[in-house]
């Protein structure tokens, strides 16, 4: 058999045309003039990130506004009255939503939650004395008591229980777990919302920017650097990119806005799952999970209704280094979003069965007790048996 052909290699021009190698990159989506560039020669789908925004709300606005403001009097000198007066009326409104926040968290948990927790407590106390014998009671270090063996566990005994006790102690969220979890899933996945955005600050304005000089002595170039340079030419000259800060303004960002945020958050947590887990009434749990997320919306309804239109714009125009490097096609990236939701759910899981202190020493031992009596009012093929069944006020309507 004959040899195949194979052409021989060669770079000189064919037939009038020249070679171009197929390995030469594309040309990015910056140089054709987009705004956001391929880098990778293996994915197409491989990004340059763009900087990041900062959130429009009051902690966003008043690190953006800081920022630039300080930036301009460290640059043009600090007789500038305008730009100090709004320094100052920045960090005002910075105060009002953390004060306003704490004010409600405090009230929420005196005149909210405590009366929830109490009455809860209360029901499930009565529960438990009616339903074990005498000799199988412990008491809590909160003084109620819980029963210790389900062999003395007498079902019978519900019946002997008054309407009222039967019916807060079987809307108990805990008697109906699979429907609390979700519940209780859905405000911690909205809380980590808030904390997914507290992470891109950490990182991008406090982790990922130089640190120089001490306060106003290094501000005058903070905006200096290639992202910035990039927006110049393009000319905008007004779009302008956080690439460094001083000692003095990275502390107070951290003191004045980073913590505070931090803190209420972590609270708002940690008292909406209490107020939940508190809340006799299935149909009050939806209605709650909203009320909470009052507190949340605090510092965007501050920014919308009191921040003047400049220091929206301001905001705007001024962004964040980016939190990746390179936005690739990796499971990294990919199960980092992942982790987000996990720790919703390993959060919603472990206040449920571990940390939540609404009915400690809880036994589960309501659910299959109350079954009869949750399908009597809240199914609608239910058999009617008199008049007290058709709602839990006890009467008709």
């Amino acid at each position: 058999m004959s040899e195949p052909y194979v052409p021989p290699a060669s770079t000189e021009p064919f037939q009038g045309y020249e070679i171009v190698p197929t390995t030469s990159p594309l040309p990015s989506r910056q140089e054709s003039g987009g705004e956001v560039s391929r880098t990778s020669e293996e994915d197409p789908d491989d990004l340059s990130p763009e900087p990041e925004a900062f959130s429009e709300n009051v902690y966003g606005c008043a690190s953006a506004a800081i920022v630039r403001d300080l930036h301009f009097v460290a640059k043009h000198g600090g007789n500038n009255h305008v730009r100090i007066a709004r320094v100052l009326f920045n960090f005002l409104l910075l105060c009002l939503c953390v004060f306003l926040q704490v004010f409600l968290l405090a009230k929420i948990k005196e005149f909210v939650t405590a009366k929830s927790v109490h009455d809860i407590r209360t029901a499930y106390d009565l529960y438990e004395v009616a339903m074990y014998d005498a000799d199988n009671l412990v008491v809590t270090e909160n003084g109620f008591h819980r029963g210790l063996d389900m062999t003395a566990f007498d079902p019978d005994n519900f019946d002997k229980s008054s309407k009222k006790e039967q019916s807060v102690v079987c809307r108990i969220p805990l008697t109906q777990p699979e429907f609390f979890f979700i519940i209780l899933f859905i405000w911690s996945l909205t809380v980590i919302g808030e904390v997914k955005a507290m992470w891109t600050w950490w990182i991008c304005l406090v982790f990922k920017t130089k640190t120089k000089g001490f306060f106003l002595e290094g501000m005058h170039d903070c905006f200096e650097g290639k992202f910035t340079e990039k927006y110049r030419q393009k000319g905008d000259d007004k779009r302008l990119v956080v690439h460094s800060l001083t000692y003095g303004v990275k502390g107070a960002l951290i003191v004045f806005v980073g913590l505070p945020r931090f803190l209420i958050t972590g609270y708002l947590l940690w008292l909406g799952c209490r107020w939940l887990t508190a809340t006799a009434n299935l149909t009050d749990l939806i209605m709650n999970a909203v009320a909470l997320e009052f507190v949340l919306l605090l510092k965007e309804l501050i920014y919308v209704t009191l921040a003047p239109k400049i220091t929206m714009a301001d905001r705007e125009r001024t962004l964040m280094l980016p939190e990746f490097d390179t936005i690739s096609v990796s499971m990294g990236q990919m199960l980092t979003s992942l982790v987000w939701s996990l720790l919703a759910a390993g959060w919603t899981f472990c206040y449920m069965y571990r940390f939540q202190k609404v009915l400690p020493m809880y036994e589960w031992d309501v659910r299959e007790i109350c079954a009869g009596w949750i399908k009597a009012r809240y199914s609608l093929t239910a058999p009617l048996r008199g008049s007290a069944q058709l709602g839990d006020s006890g009467r008709r309507r």
